[in-house]
């Protein structure tokens, strides 16, 4: 038994003596002293049960593995023949976007006053309901709906339960009774309620079928693609997104290298305000570097990831050195080499492929520069003067304000 189940114990005992000597013994209390003793004991009890109910977390779980447990030794079929409850999504399971408004149709043979639905992920305890996603019931028969905030916000699998109060008095079926239940709706009781007593004090009378809630979709689109499908290091990409009309003004949509954390974008994204369109990543917003990327979906500036296209092969920029023949890698100091490149119609106007010595730093010039100035060619180079070691051909871009290497030839050696 619980310390707090105790007290409450002993304090029935004693305003039941109280009582017991102020009504049969005369002039034992008085009046005014036993309604304050009696008034005193009152708000004890009121105090145990909210304490009951501000339970720690892990008495909570404890509490609903208990319950849960105690449910599955009673009857399952005399809670389906009790509770009929029944998804009714409006466009139908499939078509089901986040933030979409949920209904659910419901059907008990009694309702309580504080009866509630609430939307939960699939196969998760009871004080895990949807951050406190519930709706209380109005008469036996009837839909409730999940919108706004009450809604689901991330794509899964989902499911509405029935739960009743444990100690709930049966709602009256008169005016006045559908009136009290009108007036808790969308109250600060009802928030009460929903934060502090439903996952403690509640318990399950029936589950509906489950309902899987899609992710918005996102369709890339490359119009200048190559027959592989990849496009260019700097070509733009469109990407077309279809969410709930619902959805959030503040949605957005970013472009990531595959493998990168959540916001790391580099300025490339832009919000998704209308239920569909299309988004053109161009010019700075296109992938500038060669590798593997793909659009995020997050939900209303945060971080949170509705959804992920799928990823885009962006092609960069190569170098082959014309070797007189295969493996002839060593040239004399008399001799010339050549290398033919091949790059993106989207390059920057300011690429440049020169000579480096292997182990030497970026920038630190070792032989001619050659300026890029179509999609294809050649550059020649005699090597005299080259003192002999190991070289490659460089090709450097300057993306973002910062100059970077996007290719470096096979080696080559001069003697």
């Amino acid at each position: 038994m619980k310390r707090v189940e105790v007290i409450q114990y002993a304090i029935y005992l004693f305003l039941t003596l109280v009582f017991l000597a102020w009504y049969f013994v005369p002039g034992s209390i008085d009046t005014n002293a036993f309604v304050a003793v009696f008034m005193v004991g009152l708000v004890s009890l009121m105090w145990g049960e909210s304490r009951g109910a501000l339970v720690s977390p892990k008495e909570v779980r404890t509490n609903a593995l208990r319950e849960s447990q105690e449910m599955e030794a009673t009857s399952e079929e005399q809670a389906e023949a009790d509770v009929v409850l029944e998804p009714a999504c409006g466009r139908g399971d499939s078509n089901v976007f986040p933030d979409d408004e949920l209904v659910c149709r419901y059907k008990v043979d009694e309702v309580q006053f504080g009866d509630w639905v609430g939307l939960y992920r699939k196969n998760v305890m009871q004080w895990e309901y949807v951050h406190r996603r519930c709706v209380f019931v109005h008469g036996n028969e009837g839909e409730v709906t999940f919108s706004g905030g009450k809604s689901a916000h991330f794509p899964g699998e989902y499911q509405f339960r029935y739960h009743r109060q444990r100690t709930a008095p049966p709602l009256p079926s008169s005016p006045m009774g559908r009136r009290v239940q009108d007036l808790v709706q969308d109250s600060p009781i009802e928030k009460l309620t929903q934060n502090v007593v439903l996952p403690n004090t509640s318990i399950t009378l029936g589950s509906s079928a489950a309902f899987h809630v899609r992710a918005p979709e996102l369709i890339v689109s490359t119009p200048d693609a190559e027959e592989s499908g990849a496009v260019w290091h700097g070509a733009e990409l469109h990407v077309k997104y279809v969410a709930s009309a619902l959805h959030s003004k503040k949605d957005w949509i970013g472009l990531y290298r595959t493998g990168t954390p959540n916001g790391n974008t580099h300025g490339k994204w832009t919000y998704a305000p209308g239920p569909t369109g299309v988004l053109v990543f161009a010019g700075e917003r296109a992938p500038p570097t060669p590798g593997r990327y793909e659009f995020r979906m997050h939900r209303d500036d945060g971080f949170e990831v509705l959804s992920t296209s799928r990823q885009v092969v962006v092609l960069g920029p190569s170098i082959d050195v014309l070797f007189r023949e295969p493996g002839a890698d060593v040239f004399e100091a008399s001799e010339s080499v050549e290398a033919s490149y091949v790059t993106s119609k989207h390059r920057s106007s300011g690429d440049w492929i020169e000579v480096h010595r292997e182990g030497s730093a970026q920038g630190e010039y070792k032989g001619p520069r050659y300026a890029v100035e179509q999609e294809k060619g050649t550059v020649h180079t005699p090597l005299d003067g080259f003192p002999p070691g190991k070289y490659e051909y460089w090709y450097h871009a300057v993306i973002e304000d910062a100059t970077l290497v996007l290719y470096r030839s096979a080696p080559f050696f001069v003697k």
